[in-house]
């Protein structure tokens, strides 16, 4: 895809497809991450899992990188307790090399007025499981959940993309234009984020949202018109764009009073 050897439709995107895309290729052991956060030289290798159990947790992200200290090891998940119980704040995510397989399960992930991805070179497939994100729209040009230079392969289920926490509600993006993606989102959330590049994809991309809801301002999404934009049983409640600013941020700390 992104050698312009295949140009992909939604039709390429069902669900067993897009699952075997993520098939893992390495196993590995399980860290507690509380202890792996205490511990600085701890390093992680192919295939671990990280888990973080209730609370509040913060995890620079340069700590995901391998031995190297450069490239992220392939096939590494990171748990936690349930989005409702564990907090954990890490943004601006990148490595060198591609980031193969990376997934995130039963958490809440805080960007801290960040972006979640900015990852610059070479390819990412990234796998997200009853996960809510948070704290992306903060106003600057660095807001935006998926940043890849390289192209990327997305896959989120039961998952909420919700802006309204951050410094500056309803102003960060859900991906960076421009790279090719191919991005599967089943019954997933989003709430004040910015939608338009998703909603312009052209024939280097994908995407399918299947059972999905959306809150925005401005353009429905079912009002779409796009052949590489597909979607299936979706719903979308407007939110008036002269809404005072005041109603729409929310306090990070009604969710994890902790934080």
């Amino acid at each position: 895809m992104a050698e312009d050897v295949w140009a992909p439709t939604p039709a390429d995107l069902d669900q067993a497809a897009v699952a075997a895309m993520f098939a893992p290729q390495r196993a590995g052991g399980a860290l507690d991450g509380a202890e792996f956060v205490a511990t600085p030289d701890a390093r992680l290798e192919a295939g671990t899992t990280l888990r973080f159990g209730p609370g509040v947790h913060v995890l620079d992200e340069r700590r995901l990188r391998g031995e190297d200290g450069r490239t992220l090891p392939s096939d590494v998940t990171i748990v936690g307790a349930g989005k409702d119980a564990t907090l954990l704040r890490l943004g601006d995510l990148g490595a060198q090399g591609s980031l193969a397989r990376l997934a995130f399960r039963d958490l809440t992930l805080d960007c801290d007025d960040d972006g979640l991805f900015d990852h610059r070179s070479d390819v990412s497939s990234v796998r997200m499981e009853r996960v809510r994100v948070v704290r992306f729209d903060a106003g600057h040009g660095g807001c935006t959940v998926f940043s890849f230079n390289g192209g990327a392969v997305v896959h989120a289920t039961d998952c909420e993309f919700l802006g309204g926490y951050g410094r500056a509600p309803g102003r960060g993006s859900l991906l960076r234009p421009g790279p090719p993606f191919l991005m599967r989102f089943e019954r997933c959330r989003f709430r004040l984020i910015e939608l338009r590049f998703l909603s312009s994809l052209d024939a280097d991309s994908a995407a399918v949202l299947v059972g999905c809801q959306f809150e925005l301002l401005g353009s429905d999404p079912l009002g779409w018109s796009n052949e590489h934009v597909r979607l299936e049983g979706c719903s979308s409640t407007p939110i008036p764009a002269d809404t005072p600013p005041a109603e729409l941020q929310l306090q990070l700390t009604d969710l994890f009073p902790g934080a």
